[in-house]
């Protein structure tokens, strides 16, 4: 039996967020700014969703293609400057709790981790970086690729899930260096 109530406050949750992102759109959205160098200080592509602006931080210099920057109410995404953002691309800082067998998955709700991505990293095609990630400063996530731990300074990422496949520079210790 379908449950009218449910599906009325489910699309009760859908329009309130659509009418954010409208809101949000109309403001800030589809726009960048030239700073005095005359370079894109900002560039967020149409088909992006966003879902609390507010708890969303991108720096300087950063192009974002399109795909899902969704902050919880409790926990941030921050972006560094000179960072490209592919296609498709999903960031969440939200994640269903599971792990009580004796409730539904629904009844348990949900946690929330920050996510941060370093300066001058490039996030490939349909990656997937996971609640509470740290991405180092000047990585490369490969295409595809689900990111559930921390990336290094400076690696190459790729799989699922991502592990250090290699680094654009050579450090002196790279067992000091793998995912934590």
């Amino acid at each position: 039996m379908i449950n009218l109530k449910y599906i009325f406050c489910s699309l009760g949750f859908i329009f309130e967020n659509i009418r954010k992102i409208i809101d949000f759109s109309l403001k800030e959205y589809k726009t960048f700014q030239i700073n005095k160098h005359g370079s894109k200080a900002l560039w967020i592509g149409p088909k992006t969703i966003i879902r609390n602006p507010n708890n969303i931080h991108i720096g300087l210099n950063t192009y974002v293609s399109s795909g899902l920057l969704l902050a919880g109410e409790r926990s941030k995404i921050i972006i560094g400057e000179n960072c490209l953002l592919s296609n498709d691309i999903h960031i969440r800082t939200d994640y269903h709790l599971y792990k009580d067998s004796q409730s539904t998955i629904l009844e348990q709700g949900h946690g929330e981790k920050s996510i941060e991505i370093g300066d001058d990293v490039w996030i490939g095609h349909g990656v997937q970086i996971m609640p509470g990630v740290k991405v180092g400063m000047g990585a490369v996530l490969a295409a595809g690729s689900v990111v559930t731990k921390n990336v290094p300074d400076f690696s190459v990422v790729a799989g699922v899930p991502a592990r250090v496949i290699k680094f654009r520079s050579t450090p002196l210790d790279v067992n000091n260096n793998a995912l934590e």
